[in-house]
């Protein structure tokens, strides 16, 4: 999933700066805040040698920008406790 998911598009957006993703995932399960809500966040890079996902989290009071395994950024995506928020990501390129 990561392969295809992030690396391609994590690639593509590290060769431009025209585009960027957005992430909407629960925060919790990036930061190991039990309380960490649902959340969206811009993604700042991508490592591909590591694979690890920059994410730009919004919420500066708690959270200055982190790196996550990719695997981990899948898993946050995918918690049962996002279903009602609609968890996923998108890929805006601009012309």
């Amino acid at each position: 999933v990561g392969d295809w998911v992030v690396c391609s598009p994590g690639q593509k957006n590290e060769k431009s700066a025209k585009d960027f993703i957005v992430i909407n995932f629960v925060q919790g399960g990036l930061t190991g805040d039990p309380d960490g809500p649902a959340h969206v966040a811009v993604v700042g890079a991508y490592d591909q040698k590591r694979d690890l996902v920059l994410v730009l989290d919004p919420d500066r009071e708690y959270y200055e920008p982190y790196w996550s395994p990719t695997s981990k950024v899948f898993d946050a995506i995918r918690d049962p406790k996002s279903d009602s928020v609609h968890p996923g990501w998108i890929w805006i390129s601009l012309k």
